[in-house]
């Protein structure tokens, strides 16, 4: 039965990751080659699934030869009885009787419910699994629910490996006062989102420590911690549910109306596409919001964010996907969005973080340079490099760099 589920349940799996990369496989020509592997998973699942029957097959089957020759053996055995005085026909019959009764109920009960009581076994098992299943960040006994807070974040020589021995960030060390705008730039791989994730404990740290304010996260609550914080990245998700529902994801219904809603997408300036949808603001849109463009899922996104109001927010690669006129609407949401609030950008479009109060240069897992972008230029390392290999064209055009 164990068995059965597995492979039923790789089979689903399957399905759902071809449906959902349909576009890939049909962009590649791979209908033929992705159409034999799920059929390869069918025929998996239906194997087992025989193999099961068949031995579902061979019980009942005994447990039916057992049924049918147990009555000749109580037949034989009061006839024999009879023969010596012993037992009357009339008792012969009326034991008989019971008997039938008796048995066909013990069959049903100990061979048909038996296989039920297997699947259900199967199941259960695999729930308990997951219930069992001890968390690897948890609160301490100790941590507390934070209040309101400034926003500071302070790391203080944190290293983080996701696999032993494979050091992703090493004796990080710096601070973002409240209010401000930072900037996380530096190649792919650097690090730079792996520093958003420990904010609000996605992940634990090796070693050093992080405060929100004066407070270490890991004193606070993490509920409470991730109330603070706001996170938005390239990689949007969206329900199956209506954009009203999908904008007021996560905020306590009581307390938002269907003005603020109205209020958080015009902030984003979405509110006028909103408005030309047959269903308005009750529009479902599709899994993932695959009915909406790059744009619009930002513009829903950060819509969230502003009803959810966090004084932290963190925004990780929020335009990098988006064509030039949607980046202008994200960009000038964005700028509204940051104020009065702690900010954390990263970004490879170096464009959106020209204006940040401070920038931190990663690579290799370190901060290896950090300053305003004027200061960055000046001191001619990898910002300097990243920076004009992005913009060759116009620093050609304006004469180049100034020694």
């Amino acid at each position: 039965a164990e068995r059965v589920q597995e492979a039923w349940a790789q089979n689903s799996a399957e399905l759902q990751e071809k449906l959902s990369g349909i576009r890939l496989i049909q962009s590649a020509c791979a209908e033929n080659n992705e159409k034999d592997k799920y059929y390869n998973s069918v025929n998996d699942a239906f194997d087992a699934s025989k193999k099961r029957e068949k031995f579902d097959l061979y019980a009942r089957n005994a447990g039916q030869v057992i049924t049918s020759g147990a009555p000749l053996l109580v037949i034989w055995y009061g006839c024999y009885q009879i023969v010596n005085d012993s037992f009357t026909i009339g008792g012969l019959l009326a034991f008989y009787m019971y008997y039938l009764r008796a048995f066909g109920a013990a069959h049903r009960l100990f061979v048909g419910m038996n296989f039920g009581i297997q699947n259900a076994l199967v199941s259960l098992k695999r729930v308990f699994e997951i219930l069992d299943t001890v968390p690897v960040i948890s609160d301490k006994e100790n941590s507390f629910n934070i209040g309101k807070i400034k926003g500071e974040i302070k790391f203080d020589d944190v290293s983080f490996a996701y696999e032993e021995n494979q050091i992703v960030l090493s004796n990080i060390s710096f601070n973002v006062p409240s209010g401000f705008v930072v900037a996380l730039v530096g190649p792919t791989g650097s690090g730079k989102s792996t520093i958003t994730r420990l904010i609000p404990r996605f992940y634990e740290i090796l070693s050093g420590k992080i405060f929100i304010d004066q407070y270490p996260i890991y004193d606070i609550k993490i509920q409470s911690l991730r109330k603070q914080i706001g996170f938005v990245s390239q990689d949007i998700f969206l329900f199956r549910r209506s954009i009203k529902e999908n904008i007021a994801f996560g905020v306590n219904g009581n307390n938002i109306s269907d003005n603020d809603i109205i209020q958080a997408a015009k902030y984003v300036n979405i509110h006028d596409y909103i408005m030309k949808l047959p269903d308005k603001y009750e529009t479902i849109i599709g899994q993932s919001g695959v009915t909406l463009s790059g744009g619009q899922k930002q513009q829903i996104a950060l819509a969230r964010e502003i009803l959810r109001d966090p004084k932290i927010l963190i925004l990780d690669e929020a335009t990098s996907s988006l064509d030039t006129q949607s980046e202008i609407l994200i960009q000038n949401a964005l700028n509204k969005i940051v104020k009065n609030r702690t900010t954390i950008i990263i970004a490879h479009r170096l464009s959106t973080v020209l204006n940040a109060d401070k920038i931190f240069v990663i690579n290799k897992g370190k901060i290896v340079e950090q300053g305003t972008h004027e200061e960055l230029l000046n001191l001619n390392g990898l910002y300097r490099l990243l920076y004009k290999n992005q913009f060759r064209d116009k620093i050609l055009k304006d004469g180049g760099f100034k020694k």
